[in-house]
């Protein structure tokens, strides 16, 4: 079964039960208030040194309040029309919405792969002071 076919009525029923429904959903747009959507922004690089690179000049840069590197984990892909397996870090990052675009145009700039993994997922739960400091670790100075 596709994951867009077992979401969707999901998100109907909890709808019309009057839960919220994800980000577009008038309940959590109006729980956001002053503050813009926090984020947890994810990439994978080849090595320690890399990732901690990416990691400490992106918070350098108020591009993000935290990161992390983790690792080495094991990682199954396709790349050139081949499975493949391989040893990566991942790196975290935790940011808001309004610094996203500059957090990602400076990870695939930085980063020593061509295409590399940059997502986002956003918060939509968190303590009302972490979220507060979030926005104020990545707020331009």
């Amino acid at each position: 079964m596709l994951l867009g076919s077992t979401i969707t009525p999901y998100l109907e029923r909890r709808k019309r039960a009057g839960g919220p429904t994800g980000r577009m959903s008038d309940e959590l747009d109006s729980a956001r208030g002053a503050l813009g959507w926090s984020l947890v922004v994810a990439t994978a690089t080849p090595d320690r040194e890399s990732g901690e690179k990416l990691a400490g000049a992106a918070v350098a840069a108020r591009l993000a309040g935290t990161a992390q590197v983790v690792g080495p984990v094991t990682s199954f892909f396709w790349h050139l029309g081949e499975s493949g397996r391989g040893e990566e870090f991942n790196v975290t990052f935790k940011t808001t919405d309004a610094r996203y675009a500059e957090l990602e145009a400076y990870i695939i700039a930085n980063h020593p792969w061509d295409k590399p993994e940059v997502t986002a997922v956003e918060l939509v739960r968190g303590s009302a002071d972490y979220l507060a400091w979030a926005e104020e670790s990545t707020r331009r100075s």
